[in-house]
């Protein structure tokens, strides 16, 4: 049994398909100093969200709940730089937060508010942070605005509540399969050999690998439960793989963290998140699992944890479940997220007689280390049935939208 402070990462994500259509606001100017300076709010309604970016590059992306004539309503985040899906559950449930975008005015305004009835740990937490500025509780600026000509296509409130785009099959008792969730993968042979975690594939009936986009299915060779990690196959040949370790990862030492982060419903590109290795043992002195501060995210299990000369060190598995931190420390977790190590995954293809390349032994360019990333990392997605769906979902072993 894995520890009670570790959830497992399988993001449950669904894919909208409608026509894009954004509003940028941008070089936006804060009425106060310090507040929304040159900061750019992207309004997409084909995802239905609001991406912040913030002068120094920090990425937060808000729900859009409403429009009333020129006027736009975004509200509980739904993700954000180093915040786990966790820490945004505790974050919505204890701050009623609310951004309105008026096109005609150029102008946004921002609203944070601790409920009454949030987590009195969280309370104390909070108020610290108004208490020091870190949070404002208003704001507002004024902003140079792109795109404003779509509003005319955008759904108002007279339209009804947002079209439901997950597929509709969801019937239990249906022997149909649909989409249930998604993680990632990565190519470690010219054949085809495919490593991610257990968790991301277990239970699913049918397991999709999309590369150069198309939807490859794929064979489950071999699992490992304990240490969370799953040999998988397609019936292709990879552009580039990424070769395992010999020698684990050294304390301190640079690494790179590729994935899917929460699917494709931020956009179909893999994401990368850098950072070092922060401790050579996991939670409870698990010595087959190392710590990162790279920030892992739902859809990042799977993914390869890469050093500087392109060689894989782990695989991201798991981070902090933020509720027993607050309990334990009155304070919500960081930067604190595992991989299983390289030594632990070779043992692993080792027994099932699945051989990698040979590990580089120079440092690559940050280019080429980029290019191998984009054609040797691979987006997965899990099949079933909508019974067992709800099944792992009352056993919270999903990321739920």
């Amino acid at each position: 049994m894995r520890k009670i402070f570790l959830y497992l990462l399988l993001s449950f994500t669904f894919i909208n398909s409608n026509a894009l259509a954004e509003i940028v606001f941008k070089n936006c100017r804060g009425l106060e100093p310090n507040f929304f300076f040159e900061d750019t709010f992207t309004i997409n309604f084909q995802e239905k969200f609001v991406k912040h970016i913030s002068n120094k590059g920090k990425l937060t992306f808000f729900k859009i709940k409403e429009k009333y004539g020129n006027v736009i309503t975004a509200g509980d985040m739904v993700a954000g730089d180093n915040v786990g899906s966790e820490a945004l559950n505790a974050i919505n449930n204890a701050i009623d937060l609310k951004l309105t975008f008026d096109l005609e005015r150029k102008k946004f305004t921002f609203f944070s508010f601790i409920k009454s009835t949030a987590d009195p740990r969280m309370i104390k937490i909070l108020k610290d942070e108004f208490k020091s500025g870190k949070i404002k509780e208003t704001s507002a600026g004024f902003c140079d605005v792109e795109n404003s000509s779509v509003k005319k296509e955008l759904p108002s409130a007279e339209s009804g509540k947002e079209k439901n785009n997950r597929p509709q099959e969801t019937k239990r008792g249906s022997d149909k399969n649909i989409k249930a969730g998604s993680g990632t993968g990565f190519f470690i042979t010219n054949a085809g050999h495919i490593v991610s975690n257990n968790h991301v594939i277990d239970q699913c009936n049918v397991v999709n690998a999309y590369y150069k986009g198309d939807a490859k299915p794929l064979k489950i060779l071999a699992i490992d439960r304990k240490n969370d990690l799953a040999i998988l196959k397609a019936e292709l040949r990879p552009d580039d793989t990424f070769p395992i370790a010999r020698e684990d990862a050294i304390l301190l030492e640079e690494i790179y963290v590729a994935g899917y982060p929460f699917g494709k419903s931020i956009s179909g590109s893999v994401k990368v998140t850098k950072g070092v290795v922060s401790s050579l043992s996991g939670l409870g002195n698990n010595y087959s699992n190392l710590q990162i501060d790279a920030s892992l995210q739902p859809g990042n299990s799977g993914g390869p944890i890469i050093n500087k000369k392109g060689n894989v060190v782990g695989v991201a598995v798991a981070k902090l479940d933020y509720k027993k931190v607050i309990e334990a420390f009155n304070t919500i977790p960081e930067n604190t997220n595992f991989g299983v190590k390289s030594s632990t995954l070779n043992q692993f293809l080792n027994a099932n007689k699945v051989t990698s390349s040979s590990p580089k032994g120079s440092e690559m360019s940050i280019k080429d280390i980029g290019h191998k990333i984009e054609k040797a990392t691979v987006y997965l997605d899990c099949w079933m049935t909508a019974d067992k769906i709800q099944e792992l979902k009352s056993k919270r072993v999903f990321f739920e939208e």
